[in-house]
């Protein structure tokens, strides 16, 4: 899976509409959101370059491998 299939399938289980803000980290993507309970974290878990999310300081954030975050970062924020 590349970084725009990842970024695409990251933003799509969020939610376009929900994501009110997104920033990054060395390790990983975090997401001001509207609505968390909306948020299919499962199917982001699941995707290779994943490897994990988390709900913390009212961010949903996404855990990606170093050698992507900021390519799957740029990504997405073409998309958003």
């Amino acid at each position: 899976m590349d970084n725009s299939q990842i970024a695409t399938q990251i933003v799509e289980n969020i939610g376009k509409e929900n994501i009110i803000d997104f920033t990054k980290c060395a390790t990983r993507l975090r997401f001001k959101v509207k609505d968390e309970s909306i948020i299919n974290s499962a199917l982001i878990e699941a995707l290779d370059g994943v490897s994990g999310t988390t709900f913390l300081n009212n961010q949903f954030q996404v855990f990606v491998a170093l050698g992507k975050i900021q390519k799957v970062f740029e990504e997405v924020k073409a998309i958003v």
